[in-house]
């Protein structure tokens, strides 16, 4: 199963099990988002989702590391700055490619905050980029951005409707 179709179905299961006050957070992983960026080919995406109760499970998928995983890490900080461990994800040891779903961690009040405000990214670390091959910043989602579709009116106006638009 490819990266895409894998976050297809786990958005369509999760997201009906969604409370109001759960936060889904998404991170397209490359080399790129790196501090300092690497030449690493590899890609791939993580998808978040924080309860109120403070826990997060994760679901992730990525493919093409010129080398081993060593670690997948959840990380607090800033997208332009290395941040510190919040825990380890059980994915990808001595791999060049994992998909898992339904990883979990338990937030401290800080850590949840962190991540509401989208300050924490998720990183894959390599025998040949030990600071990371690929990474992704954990980017808080609207409801508009998980299932609805959002098209501009000739008007300018926006129609986050999942109804097409009808003059009347």
């Amino acid at each position: 199963m490819n990266v895409r179709n894998l976050f297809l179905c786990a958005a369509l299961g999760v997201a009906a099990h969604s409370h109001a006050a759960d936060l889904t957070l998404m991170a397209m992983m490359n080399g790129a988002n790196v501090v300092s960026a690497t030449e690493s080919k590899a890609s791939g995406q993580a998808r978040a989702v924080v309860d109120e109760d403070g826990k997060v499970t994760l679901d992730l998928a990525f493919t093409g590391l010129a080398s081993e995983a060593t670690s997948v890490e959840l990380l607090m900080g800033k997208p332009t700055e290395n941040g510190v461990v919040i825990g380890a994800l059980n994915a990808g040891s001595g791999q060049t490619g994992d998909s898992k779903t339904g990883l979990a961690l338990t937030l401290t009040p800080e850590q949840e905050q962190a991540m509401r405000d989208g300050m924490t990214y998720v990183a894959v670390r390599t025998i040949d980029y030990p600071g990371g091959a690929i990474r992704g910043q954990l980017v808080p989602q609207t409801p508009a951005l998980l299932g609805t579709t959002i098209v501009p009116d000739s008007d300018g106006k926006t129609n986050t409707s999942s109804e097409p638009k009808t003059d009347r």
